[in-house]
């Protein structure tokens, strides 16, 4: 996981995952439901790694 330096405009953690390893799909499906999916993005990193941004709810409260 990536962890944006404090006091930025894009705080948040970064997780990626392979998604050819079944592991590593269901883990990222374990954490999108843990977020949710008002906390969290999904970014498409070619055809088989996907990225997802979760969003701290203080980051949301700043840009509501």
């Amino acid at each position: 996981m990536i962890l944006p330096e404090h006091g930025s405009d894009r705080t948040g953690i970064v997780g990626v995952y392979d998604l050819r390893d079944p592991d590593q799909w269901e883990q990222a499906r374990r954490d999108r439901e843990q977020w949710g999916r008002s906390r969290s993005e999904i970014y498409a990193l070619g055809t088989e790694h996907i990225a997802i941004v979760f969003k701290p709810a203080s980051v949301l409260k700043d840009t509501a």
